[in-house]
């Protein structure tokens, strides 16, 4: 149930506070400061203090109608903001090497957001002026609030499609934030996670003539103007090389993209820091702009890309006989144009056509968890967007053996090495149960008051100083949720944490470790499609954390590199560990956690036996769900 909505003492009406009446106290007395800061470079000058207040004063309700004066001020004040945002609009869209129509664009751009965004500002200002008197706690304010939250939502949607580019990619990063945002705008958003816009082919012939000085018929003897797919910044053509005569996939960024991205930033930040002007220090999301911001950029540079991709096939090689990434032609890679080898694949969460090549969805939802685990546990640098069309499942025409294909580059993620020996140390303490190991590990991740949520929310339990023991943790592991368990697990992830709390676990938490958070649930999606075992991830989990803490860093690899060869080169075998003590201790803790898990194993399938069906053993998405689902929001 979403709380009520809040003010402060100063009148400041919030429809996106998250708690209930408050007044308002110095940053200094609150638990965490809140940090909401526009753009350094593109800061607009703020409004003097005197005049805020008598903005504010203006449009705010206090019983009784605004007086013609207050009415005046008002509007003199929303009239200068639609005259400055548009001015300001152009000016920041004018560039001398783009034609005027670029800068007509950018101010059209600029002024629609900020309508948009003054329209779902105002309806909540006025959902909240109607509900003033009556309070917030009643269920006819509940389902007002929905229906602002679905209006705005569709309103966003409508806004993305109409401007395209950055602005489906903002509105696809929104649809990921289940965790934060209501599910109204989660949902409706979520549209856009599969589908963009094709660009004419006109655009895509010119976008190549100005990276490589030739037309798209000189390099290839087949092009097809119809892309295979689109995104909100590239799209992807089907060709062939005319002097080799191979089958490339040629992925080309939108010209507009990246000529109106600073723009497009500037509007929503300053948009954000608007509505923090409006709504209060509660709206604490500036980090969400921040890091949407830092992924675009990233995304922008394919020859990026390109090195990820190739990096990536080097350090899976020796799982080349299942898993893939496609052969990268540099010679044809620039940086808004990206051509790699054309794989004819089917679609990794398409059990049906997996099936009818003779590949067991079940064997792909294995792989799938051992290359995300070792790219976390144990390289330190992961691919970060997971989805299924960004993943494909083919038979390599010379083999015949089947192999998982990974796709799209772009943004990938290095854990600094203590994070990721701390994130390591985490899962070897929630499947060993070992209560010091799990605060010691919330420690170096900067959240130790969130040891307990932590081992709530990805084992459905929690654990205490007298848990630690192989026999209890089998027990625990075993055992499957009854209703009671459920609620009593949600009953201790709540006690005691409020949205504040949560706000400051977001804030505080390694952004690599909540990348990791999305990356895993991902995956663990695609790997319950699959219909592979749910217990499997446990024993993934467990191999590849105990591997990534005794196995040699990236710098340790470099280090031994030049001075291991031939035997020497084959005696570290056990974890890649770069001595033999390292070596001897891995291997104690990998059949230790090998033999608790095969018992858990064991016991589960005699469960599942006796009760002559599958258990639910879901219990990190259920608990991650039913958490979701019950905590407020804005």
């Amino acid at each position: 149930m979403f709380p009520r909505i809040g003010h402060s003492s100063r009148f400041a009406w919030n429809p996106l506070a998250l708690g209930p009446y408050r007044p308002a106290i110095s940053q200094f007395s609150k638990p965490f400061a809140h940090r909401f800061h526009a753009p350094s470079a593109l800061h607009a000058p703020k409004i003097a203090p005197r005049l805020r207040q008598r903005f504010r004063s203006a449009t705010q309700v206090v019983g009784k109608p605004l007086t013609p004066a207050q009415r005046r001020i008002r509007n003199i004040g929303m009239g200068a903001l639609g005259i400055a945002t548009a001015t300001y609009a152009v000016a920041v869209a004018w560039d001398a090497d783009y034609p005027l129509s670029m800068a007509a664009i950018g101010a059209f751009r600029t002024t629609t957001t900020f309508l948009t965004g003054s329209l779902c500002m105002a309806d909540y200002k006025l959902l909240h002026a109607r509900y003033y008197f009556t309070g917030y706690d009643s269920d006819e304010y509940t389902s007002a609030r929905k229906v602002v939250h679905a209006r705005s939502a569709q309103r966003l949607l409508s806004l993305c499609r109409l401007h395209g580019g950055i602005y489906i990619k903002a509105g696809q990063h929104i649809a990921s934030l289940n965790f934060v945002l209501p599910n109204e705008y989660t949902e409706t958003l979520s549209v856009l996670q599969d589908r963009a816009p094709f660009h004419p082919y006109d655009e895509v012939e010119k976008t190549f003539y100005d990276d490589f000085g030739k037309r798209i018929s000189e390099v290839f003897s087949m092009f097809e103007e119809r892309p295979l797919a689109a995104a909100s910044i590239a799209q992807v053509h089907r060709a062939q090389i005319k002097e080799t005569g191979e089958l490339v996939a040629v992925k080309v960024q939108h010209a507009d993209v990246s000529r109106l991205f600073g723009v497009d930033m500037w509007t929503m930040e300053s948009l954000t820091s608007l509505a923090h002007e409006l709504f209060g220090s509660d709206f604490e999301l500036t980090w969400i702009v921040g890091e949407f911001r830092k992924n675009v950029e990233t995304e922008f540079d394919f020859q990026n890309e390109a090195k990820n991709a190739q990096e990536t096939m080097n350090r899976f090689q020796h799982r080349k006989n299942e898993f893939h990434v496609p052969k990268i032609y540099w010679n044809l890679t620039r940086e808004r144009i990206l051509t790699m080898e054309y794989i004819d694949g089917v679609k990794v969460n398409d059990v049906e056509r997996l099936r009818e090549i003779g590949v067991d969805p079940k064997w792909v939802g294995r792989i799938l968890q051992d290359v995300f685990a070792e790219m976390i546990f144990c390289h330190g640098i992961f691919h970060c967007d997971p989805h299924p069309g960004n993943m494909l499942v083919y038979r390599a025409p010379d083999t015949n053996q089947a192999k998982l294909v990974l796709l799209d580059h772009g943004l990938y993620r290095s854990i600094p090495n203590n994070y990721r020996l701390a994130y390591c140390e985490l899962w070897r303490a929630l499947l060993s149960a070992d209560y010091n190991m799990l605060q010691r590990a919330a420690t170096n991740l900067n959240v130790p008051r969130f040891a307990d949520m932590m081992s709530i929310l990805f084992t459905g339990r929690l654990i205490t100083p007298t848990s630690s023991s192989a026999t209890t943790t089998t027990s625990n592991l075993s055992k499957e949720l009854t209703k009671e368990e459920r609620r009593a697990a949600h009953k201790e992830l709540t006690k005691g944490y409020n949205v504040n709390d949560v706000f400051y676990f977001l804030e505080n938490v390694p952004r690599e470790l909540l990348l990791i958070f999305r990356v895993s649930h991902m995956v663990n999606s695609i790997h319950r499609q699959l219909g592979a075992w749910k217990g499997e991830r446990f024993e993934i989990y467990a191999k590849y954390a105990t591997r990534g803490f005794w196995c040699e860093t990236r710098d340790e690899l470099h280090m031994q590199s030049t001075r291991r060869t031939g035997w020497k080169s084959r005696w570290y075998l056990f974890g890649g560990a770069p001595n033999l003590k390292r070596s001897l201790q891995y291997l104690r803790e990998v059949i230790g956690m090998r033999i608790r898990l095969l018992i858990t194993e064991t016991a589960l399938l005699l469960i599942e036996w006796w009760r002559g069906g599958e258990l639910e053993l879901d219990i990190v998405d259920k608990a991650v769900e039913d958490k979701l689902q019950t905590a407020p929001k804005f």
